[in-house]
């Protein structure tokens, strides 16, 4: 009986051992599924983790792209506007330089006009004769001298700077009441040629005034006004006309170089 029972107990002691077997099986395949799962788990938050980064540091990337974008572009408009205050300055700066080139030049020229106008005036002044004149009824009488024949002697004095002529032009007698001109008193000046004075030398000349019958009976009271044309020496006026061609011409020059003159005296 003892046997029987060791017999009838040891067939259910295989399915324990098979049963254990098993489960160590399923353990070790559960086990082997979760380290799968935790692998792939592991690697999908890893990769995932990996994405989240490269997708973070790409935002980081575009963002920071950005922002040199934007400082490029402001540094370009800077750069623009400074480029264009600079061009502004310098056209700026360009007009200013020409205004001043042309006040200068302007100025220059006033300065050159008024240089030439000053010696152009001093050459004028050169240019046109001056005389002192001094006339008088001569004391000393001749043999051409009568009733109808008064002699008029004038000194000359040259003032200016080039040699001068002289010469009577007219000849009026004043007188009667009404101290005016007496029509028809005189007749004619003889000896009236042309006198040449040095600068700053001293010359005479007598006339002889020949008067009419009328001028004759009005002379006592009356009075010669004479006129005189005095011009600069034709050699002094050539001279001139070489420095002057350019600007002034012949018909100035000799207006310029002439000059007229009155001297009134009583008899």
């Amino acid at each position: 009986m003892l046997e029987e029972k060791k017999n009838m107990e040891l067939p259910t002691a295989v399915p324990t051992t098979r049963i254990r077997s098993d489960r160590t099986a399923i353990f070790i395949a559960v086990l082997a599924l979760v380290v799968s799962l935790s692998a792939n788990f592991f690697n999908y938050l890893f990769t995932n983790s990996v994405h989240t980064d490269i997708q973070k540091q790409k935002l980081e990337l575009d963002k920071f792209q950005a922002n040199i974008e934007l400082v490029t572009s402001n540094m370009r408009k800077k750069i623009d506007d400074d480029r264009l205050l600079l061009d502004a300055q310098i056209a700026s700066s360009t007009e200013k330089f020409e205004k001043q080139r042309i006040q200068i030049e302007n100025q220059h020229g006033r300065t050159e006009k008024i240089h030439r106008t000053m010696s152009f005036t001093k050459l004028f002044k050169d240019l046109r004769p001056t005389i002192e004149i001094d006339c008088q009824r001569g004391k000393i009488y001749t043999a051409k001298i009568n009733k109808n024949t008064i002699p008029v002697d004038c000194s000359f004095k040259n003032l200016g700077t080039l040699k001068a002529n002289i010469i009577p032009v007219t000849l009026i007698m004043i007188g009667g009441e009404d101290y005016k001109d007496i029509d028809g008193a005189i007749e004619r000046i003889d000896n009236n040629e042309e006198n040449s004075i040095l600068p700053g030398k001293i010359s005479a000349s007598r006339y002889y005034v020949v008067l009419t019958e009328n001028g004759a009976n009005n002379l006592r009271k009356a009075s010669f006004k004479i006129g005189f044309q005095a011009f600069t020496d034709a050699a002094a006026i050539g001279a001139i006309k070489q420095r002057t061609k350019e600007t002034i011409t012949d018909e100035e020059l000799k207006k310029l170089s002439g000059q007229v003159y009155t001297f009134t005296f009583q008899l």
